[in-house]
Parts: C-alpha cells; structure tokens; sequence
C-alpha cells in the first residue's frame, strides 16, 4: 500500500511516522509546500517573543530522520490539486496535462 500525506508540519509527520509504527511495509510519502517539517508551531510565540533566538529549535525531527524510518519527504512541492475520483494529485512542480505516471497518487496507488 502507498500512502500521500499533505502538509508536513507537527500533525502529519505524527501521522506519517504512527503509519509507519503500525506497518513497516506501507510507502509513505509527505509533501510539504514549505523547506521543514516537524517543526513545533506552537513554539513560534516564545521564538517572536525572544524566548530563544534559532527558529531550528522549533524542528523535532529533520527530512533525514523520517528519511532513515523510511518515510519520503517531498520539500517545497505545493499541493495544488487533489482528484479523489481518480486518486491523483498534482503539486506546483507537476504540470497535471501530462501523463499520469508523472502525477503522484492520493492516498493509495497501484
């Protein structure tokens, strides 16, 4: 089974990282619009309020680290569209026209 997780911020690295603890053998891939993930939002407050001065303190795991529990991360691909029906999604690097073995599919794929 291959799995897509949109947004790879605190609640879906929890998710991708519960899959993984739950089955060893699911694909899992996480897009991610922005350059980090795992990073605690709510930690943002105490960072403008100069609670401490690195924004990567707020970071609880790194790409590399979901990487080595064999969870792909996919850094800065906005997630633009989403085809249910089809099981298919596109992201701000994939031009949907194109043929479907470069569209990446929601949820489960074959």
């Amino acid at each position: 089974m291959k799995l897509v997780i949109i947004g790879g911020d605190a609640a879906g690295m929890s998710c991708a990282s519960k899959l993984r603890r739950l089955n060893e053998n699911i694909e899992i891939k996480v897009f991610e619009k922005t350059r980090v993930v795992s990073y605690s939002a709510c930690g943002i407050p105490y960072y403008i309020g100069g609670e401490f001065d690195d924004w990567r303190d707020m970071i609880v795991r790194t790409p590399e680290e979901f990487r080595e529990s064999n969870i792909q991360v996919v850094l800065n691909h906005e997630v633009v569209k989403v085809n249910v029906e089809e099981k298919f999604i596109c992201t701000t690097w994939d031009k949907c026209k194109q043929a479907r073995e470069n569209i990446v599919r929601y949820f489960e794929w074959r």
